[in-house]
């Protein structure tokens, strides 16, 4: 989790309780390396939410992979479909594949220098 989008990782952790703690990541940024959020928003087709998309993340020969959303108890389900991949050193474009849970794909390059994308439709809710 990135609460506040700043690129760094933070830590919330809950308990069964209804007890959570947020952990605020404040390594120097000086010291971070590249990173890409990937937003995903509903399928093309709008017949399928974010929620078990997989999204893959492909640069420089690597090939990274994460499901939007986890199970578990019901107190640590989670639903945040901001994506977050650590792409090290790498300057060259970044390819990113969403693959929805109807089976619907949406494949897009992200440009170099930036580090945030959306693929899928996105309801204005935040």
């Amino acid at each position: 989790l990135d609460y506040n989008q700043d690129g760094q990782i933070d830590i919330i952790i809950g308990n069964e309780r209804g007890k959570w703690h947020l952990f605020k990541n404040t390594t120097p940024t000086n010291n971070m390396a590249a990173y890409v959020v990937v937003k995903i928003g509903a399928s093309p087709s709008g017949n399928a939410s974010s929620l078990g998309a997989l999204v893959y993340v492909e640069n420089c020969g690597q090939q990274q992979l994460k499901r939007v959303g986890t199970t578990g108890a019901n107190y640590s389900l989670s639903h945040n479909h901001h994506i977050h991949f650590g792409v090290g050193d790498c300057n060259d474009p970044i390819k990113v594949k969403v693959t929805w849970s109807n089976g619907e794909t949406k494949s897009q390059t992200l440009a170099i220098g930036k580090n945030k994308i959306t693929i899928g439709t996105v309801q204005n809710r935040e």
